[in-house]
């Protein structure tokens, strides 16, 4: 090249300017607003084929209850709305819950308990007993008339707080909502509720632990007529599998034409332990309401040191019954209710219940022989 020839201009890079270093996270910050955006509508888009426009169920599970189609918020939080509330709810509605043998499992009759068992029931003509009793580890069980419908007594409150406890869930029902005790609710028998003046306010969360605690049959009214009366619940009891669970009287029921039957009351507490009706929340408020139930003469005397016991008695002179979710010693957990129709208030229907608990117990608990280890394959 001579040396008086131009030399070629040498590109240098441009130092970034202030205005452009000052843009630049902002670009960044648009491409990732767009990107998210269009991932949005593309989930939202999926999600919407998936549950379709008018959607209500997940699975079985009914999330919405009314003709609203379903949100994000409403899938991963799912509201039931009543009337023009909206509230939010804790807990699906289930479509169908699952029968006693699908939610236990159950597999064995407990054969060696039966042959212990009947001796007594058949001992004395004039008591009859009736039993229902399914290991929720095992799924042994033990049917000895415990589907045959009994009268209630004091029981049928076990659905009732339930039935309670799923509109809580719902969002139709508050805990610290307050009822009024009216002159027409108020009832005789157990309960302190009575003795309170007419208009004395309680919140929902007394009324329904005085009802199940004390056995309060005035409670038991006030939550009956606030849960929709006899018919809204009977029909939610149907709707639960329940076969012979039925109120047709306010508390006390002395004539006993409430009902329900052993089998029943089972099935019952084993869709509420297993998760099927209830929040976590709510079933702990159920098992902890049951367990600080006073009177503890029935099946909790045939329990073991060290057990613990959620349950719910009944008694109106010619029938006692208890209904009972049992946590044994050894970490057994088993559901237990049973019934004993007698002459008013003979204490030998009393000690029947309390032996049958505790051979029952018993029995559960005993050591159980150790699964043998699979053996190593034989080499050739």
């Amino acid at each position: 090249m001579p040396l008086d020839a131009p030399r070629p201009t040498r590109l240098r890079p441009r130092p970034a300017g202030r205005s452009s270093l000052w843009l630049r996270p902002f670009t960044y910050t648009l491409r990732l607003l767009t990107l998210g955006l269009g991932l949005g509508v593309l989930g939202g888009t999926l999600l919407s084929f998936w549950l379709g426009s008018d959607a209500k169920k997940v699975g079985g599970l009914t999330v919405a209850a009314s003709n609203q189609p379903l949100t994000w918020e409403s899938f991963f939080w799912p509201s039931a709305v009543s009337g023009e509330t909206g509230e939010t709810a804790l807990m699906p509605l289930m479509e169908r819950p699952a029968g006693l043998d699908e939610v236990v499992a159950l597999k064995t009759e407990m054969t060696p308990l039966k042959q212990q068992l009947l001796p007594l029931l058949t001992r004395n003509k004039s008591i009859n007993g009736y039993l229902f009793v399914a290991d929720l580890d095992t799924g042994e069980y033990l049917n000895l008339g415990g589907d045959q419908p009994v009268p209630a007594a004091s029981t049928i409150k076990v659905p009732i707080l339930i039935a309670f406890f799923q509109e809580v869930d719902q969002g139709r029902v508050r805990l610290d909502e307050k009822l009024v005790m009216r002159k027409d609710l108020i009832a005789g028998g157990s309960g302190e509720m009575q003795f309170q003046a007419p208009g004395t306010v309680y919140t929902a969360l007394e009324t329904a632990t005085l009802m199940n605690v004390i056995s309060d049959n005035t409670a038991t009214n006030m939550l009956i007529e606030r849960l929709g009366g006899f018919e809204a619940l009977n029909q939610r009891f149907r709707e639960w599998g329940l076969e012979h669970t039925v109120i047709r009287n306010v508390l006390p029921d002395l004539k006993g034409t409430n009902t329900v039957s052993p089998q029943d009351m089972v099935h019952l507490m084993a869709l509420v332990e297993k998760g099927e009706l209830l929040s976590r929340r709510s079933r702990d408020w159920v098992l902890q309401i049951m367990s600080d139930t006073r009177t503890r003469t029935l099946l909790p005397q045939g329990l073991g040191a060290g057990a613990r016991i959620a349950h719910k008695t009944g008694d109106i002179g010619f029938i006692i019954g208890d209904v009972g979710l049992i946590d044994a010693a050894n970490g057994q957990r088993y559901l237990m209710t049973m019934f004993v129709r007698r002459p008013y208030d003979d204490p030998q229907g009393s000690e029947l219940l309390r032996q049958v608990s505790r051979l029952t117990y018993a029995y559960l608990t005993q050591p159980r022989p150790a699964a043998a280890p699979p053996s190593a394959p034989t080499t050739p």
